[in-house]
């Protein structure tokens, strides 16, 4: 059973934290009390964010509401829906809080909720590449233009994922960079694994941080100031002991691939059968973290090689390298895909391609123009017309930044008219994905079937959505792909 940790957070005076935990049937709130180790489990499903407001109230974002719990009182207060997935908190008093918004990695919004009537007010917006700040209300809240830097930019995760943190008189630093973690306290090395952190606090001699690597699912470590290492568990009395070597990885390699120099991550398998898993991220505006992809370990046991593609649009290689997708079509991440199918395919016996929203994208563009020598692409949750994104996607702000809509160039719908053959498709898609709505899939499907192209398939995951870190919903769309390719 899969067992997941997420969304780390501790209050203010640094006596409790929160998490959530989740495995493949459900998942659970936890909130800890450090000094007398005790718990409480709150039943509370789909959270995508969670902050303290005070010592003792928490703020919890699920997908469909808004939570205030006390926990003075063990009550929970439910508010009016918010849309926006907060991304952080910044200030608050008893009537509103101020929250951090990212639209796209490069624009944040600043608003203002108000508890009793459930309105949203907008302070501001950044653009983190051109420093642009537009205010609505200059004089009631031009002070976060002082602090924005300071406070809200250091909750981007772009270059160098960073995380600083400090509690009376001990300083913590995190930096991850490639596949590599570290953890500095007081200006010493203490920690380096082979892994992403992606929450870590300084808390009374020891520094409590979330890591996961590609193999490892997320879960929660205690590193002490003389090295020590322990799993966290606020229930447990004999804490297990881990040694360093656990958060080490083999056979894992991070290069240039092709003509064009493409970033890529290689994971290679002890025994390699001559086939190779080609796989292409969503945003486009992300990047391959050394983070847990529950589908990996179960390729590698098969024999493949695993190549995750950093294709141009990806972030943490500097802005030019970001900026090549903008009104692009997809045409440089399709030449970047092209440069490795050609460096990887004499090697090779079957190759498969799988992308998720924006890669499942890349994906059925690259199944029809390399169809010689993709064995099959496999599309998660992805698009395959962008003009019926352009309608009726809620994410319209990635086709209008990455897409000039008046133009056929890379769309899947289009390029199916003079189609001479394709690799066999199958879509995973869920059924309620707002983001990539699933109707333009059976469309593009029954387009293919009318010009007699069969090797196509559909698989809708009922009840689910875009997108989730949940394990019970992830490997309902997984457990679908590893019977497509293994």
């Amino acid at each position: 059973m899969n067992f997941q940790v997420y969304q780390l957070t501790v209050n203010e005076d640094r006596s409790h934290i929160c998490y959530v935990e989740a495995t493949d049937i459900g998942e659970c709130l936890k909130i800890c009390n450090l000094k007398d180790e005790e718990f409480k489990k709150l039943s509370v499903e789909e959270i995508v964010f969670l902050g303290w407001l005070s010592k003792t109230l928490l703020l919890i974002q699920t997908k469909h509401t808004l939570i205030v719990y006390d926990m003075v009182t063990d009550r929970k207060k439910y508010n009016i829906f918010l849309k926006d997935k907060i991304r952080t908190i910044l200030s608050r008093d008893s009537t509103y809080f101020d929250y951090v918004v990212q639209l796209t990695v490069d624009l944040l919004e600043v608003k203002r909720y108000y508890f009793l009537n459930g309105q949203t007010e907008k302070i501001m917006s950044l653009n983190t590449i051109s420093n642009d700040v537009e205010f609505l209300g200059r004089e009631k809240f031009e002070r976060y233009y002082v602090e924005y830097e300071r406070i809200i930019l250091k909750t981007l995760d772009v270059g160098l994922g960073v995380i600083l943190d400090s509690w009376k008189k001990d300083t913590l630093e995190v930096v991850n960079k490639d596949l590599e973690c570290k953890i500095t306290v007081n200006d010493k090395i203490c920690f380096k694994g082979s892994g992403y952190i992606d929450r870590a606090y300084m808390l009374e001699g020891y520094v409590l941080f979330s890591f996961t690597n590609f193999l490892k699912p997320r879960t929660l470590y205690k590193l002490y100031l003389n090295g020590c290492l322990e799993r966290y568990s606020c229930s447990n009395q004999f804490p297990e002991k881990i040694l360093n070597s656990h958060f080490q990885l083999g056979n894992i390699q991070k290069k240039r691939m092709g003509n064009r120099e493409v970033p890529v991550v290689v994971i290679e398998p002890d025994e390699f059968n001559f086939k190779t898993l080609v796989y292409l991220h969503g945003g486009p505006d992300t990047y391959i973290r050394n983070e847990y992809l529950d589908f990996v370990e179960q390729m590698l046991n098969k024999g493949f090689r695993v190549i995750m593609v950093d294709y141009s649009g990806s972030i943490s290689y500097g802005s030019k390298f970001y900026k090549k997708l903008f009104n692009n079509n997809g045409e440089e991440a399709v030449k970047d895909i092209e440069s490795i199918l050609l460096k990887i395919r004499m090697e090779n016996s079957q190759i498969f391609i799988m992308g998720e929203s924006f890669g499942g994208y890349l994906a059925v563009v690259s199944a029809i123009k390399f169809s010689d020598i993709i064995s099959k692409a496999i599309s998660i949750n992805g698009f395959t017309d962008y003009r019926y994104q352009y309608i009726f996607s809620v994410a319209r702000q990635v086709i209008t930044k990455y897409f000039d809509i008046t133009i056929s160039k890379n769309n899947p719908i289009d390029l199916i008219e003079n189609i001479s053959s394709s690799a066999p498709l199958v879509f995973i898609h869920g059924e309620k994905d707002v983001y990539c709505p699933i109707k333009q899939i059976e469309v593009f499907i029954e387009k293919l079937r009318m010009i007699g192209y069969i090797d196509v398939k559909l698989i809708k995951i009922d009840g689910e959505g875009h997108y989730s870190m949940l394990p019970r919903i992830i490997n309902k769309f997984y457990s679908q792909f590893i019977k497509e390719v293994v």
